[in-house]
């Protein structure tokens, strides 16, 4: 004998009694619950209705479980330059490839390359820019503590330059020019070595030269530069015989 139970179930062999009725129950989505009904608690259908009644309720008023749910950080830098270029492609800033690299796989080689020809256009730009702004003439004279590298002395192991209580007084040979001598240049080292007296320089120039003379090695001198006056650059003057008394080394 079969039976069906409480369900709908099926079951052979047994009698509780009888058949029984087939109950049924309902269910419902929490999308057709509506928004006040959800926040207190009730049901969306009237109560001790048989069968049950569903509220009207319109589309507006059913609860969306997506509702609430949308971006809450702002845009990144890198966002915002992967966004692509509004405006007809060719013109702007971004050029012809800039709609196309806007599409590109973040982190892929596409991509790499495309940022680092932003880059280099960039700082074409920003070269430019600086050379447009740039004031024209020469660049001012260096200044402070220096140093100067005669890699061969002139002929006859000579500077071509006049010292007087270790301040270049003179430009005796046009060629010392080359290694960057200025008057007024003030000598504080020969290779390494502090001099602050006209004897220790001799020494040391002569220690110098040997040296340069033995293994080549250069003359290199340490001086201290004082600022030039202010005021339009004056050509620069000829070289000068140097005055009795001097030093030229």
């Amino acid at each position: 004998q079969a039976s069906f139970g409480a369900g709908g179930q099926r079951h052979f062999g047994e009698d509780f009694g009888g058949p029984r009725r087939v109950q049924r129950g309902f269910s419902f989505s929490l999308n057709d619950m509506p928004d006040n009904a959800v926040i207190a608690g009730e049901s969306p259908f009237y109560v001790g209705a048989h069968p049950p009644i569903r509220d009207h309720m319109s589309l507006a008023q059913k609860w969306n479980p997506l509702d609430g749910i949308s971006r809450h950080w702002a845009e990144t830098a890198r966002e915002a330059l992967e966004m692509p270029s509004i405006g007809v492609a060719g013109k702007g800033a971004g050029g012809p490839g800039a709609l196309a690299s806007s599409f590109l796989k973040p982190g892929s080689l596409e991509e790499e390359l495309a940022a680092a020809e932003r880059r280099v256009k960039a700082l074409h730009s920003r070269l430019f820019e600086l050379e447009s702004n740039a004031p024209s003439g020469a660049a001012p004279a260096a200044q402070g503590h220096l140093k100067i590298t005669v890699p061969r002395p002139l002929d006859h192991g000579k500077l071509g330059v006049a010292v007087k209580d270790m301040t270049v007084v003179s430009i005796v040979d046009p060629r010392a020019m080359q290694h960057s001598w200025s008057v007024g240049d003030r000598i504080l080292q020969v290779n390494g070595a502090p001099v602050c007296f006209m004897q220790e320089f001799a020494n040391e120039l002569n220690k110098a030269l040997a040296a340069n003379q033995a293994s080549g090695k250069p003359l290199v001198f340490d001086i201290w530069r004082h600022a030039a006056p202010a005021g339009p650059a004056q050509p620069a003057a000829a070289p000068l015989p140097a005055p009795a008394g001097d030093f030229v080394p």
